[in-house]
């Protein structure tokens, strides 16, 4: 096993991973650099320094998951990554560009907790809409959007509203929907948070099927330590606020990962070792 390591590279082992994708050049991620990077709030005369720091490469193409305690910096890590906030020291490029121009490029897509899909609309004009504002014709967004929910297992359901399906189905709708532009990066903030245990755990698998399909590169916030370790490449620890990476953990299982690891000693080690550095 391949120990944990304080470092500014995030890497992973590369012979087991997957090259398929799809769509001209969107199978290939997009190197996300984030450099000492520190994010500081006030709110009248309080001041919280929210990330102090933080510093990390996601390769491209890479399954990274953040993990650490609540309120140590993850999404606003994720936020400042996807130029939804400005940093207030340091920096951050998605191959090489600042974050404001990578989002003008739509280089981003973005999976909350909830799956805020729009309830006027089909499951397919859900997932069309992002095509539907960049001007794509209707013929070219109709297909790429049924060939999305073909790929997250909702092809039988194009003309269903989101009420009408479980919460985990809405939850790969709007999977689907983050993907219909082709992003070089995924941001995905807790997406199976509000899930039940066994939709959760049947939507990780679905994720990595999906992810192996489209390559993007993708930053995958979690409070599993579980989860962290069966889906991802490299794990980013936090520490408590003001949030640091306190460690970088690469994940050395084979890929495609499947249910039969759990049974692998390999991984129960990496989750003792996580949970000892986030109890530490």
């Amino acid at each position: 096993m391949h120990q944990s390591r304080s470092s500014t590279q995030v890497t992973s082992p590369g012979k087991d991973t997957p090259t398929a994708h799809s769509g001209g050049d969107a199978g290939f991620g997009k190197k996300v650099v984030v450099s000492s990077v520190g994010k500081t709030f006030r709110t009248g005369g309080r001041i919280t320094h929210a990330v102090e720091d933080a510093t990390f490469i996601a390769e491209p193409g890479k399954f990274v998951s953040l993990i650490g305690p609540s309120g140590c910096g993850k999404t606003t890590v994720m936020r400042m990554v996807a130029g939804l906030l400005e940093p207030s020291t340091g920096t951050i490029t998605i191959d090489g560009q600042s974050t404001t121009a990578a989002r003008k490029q739509h280089a981003y897509g973005f999976v909350f907790q909830e799956a805020t899909l729009l309830s006027w609309r089909t499951l397919l004009a859900n997932v069309t809409m992002p095509l539907e504002v960049l001007g794509v014709g209707k013929a070219e967004r109709r297909e790429r959007g049924r060939q999305l929910l073909e790929l997250v297992g909702l092809g039988d359901f194009l003309g269903h509203y989101p009420d009408q399906v479980s919460g985990g189905m809405q939850q790969r709708c709007s999977i689907a929907r983050a993907l219909s532009f082709q992003p070089g990066v995924l941001l995905m903030d807790e997406p199976f948070g509000a899930l039940d245990l066994i939709t959760r755990d049947r939507m990780g698998f679905e994720l990595l099927r999906i992810w192996t399909a489209e390559r993007s590169t993708v930053l995958f916030v979690t409070h599993s330590i579980e989860e962290a370790v069966l889906l991802s490449d490299v794990v980013l620890v936090f520490s408590a606020r003001p949030g640091r990476i306190a460690e970088v953990v690469p994940i050395e299982l084979p890929r495609p990962r499947t249910t039969d690891q759990r049974d692998d000693p390999r991984y129960h080690q990496y989750v003792r070792e996580l949970r000892r550095m986030l109890d530490a």
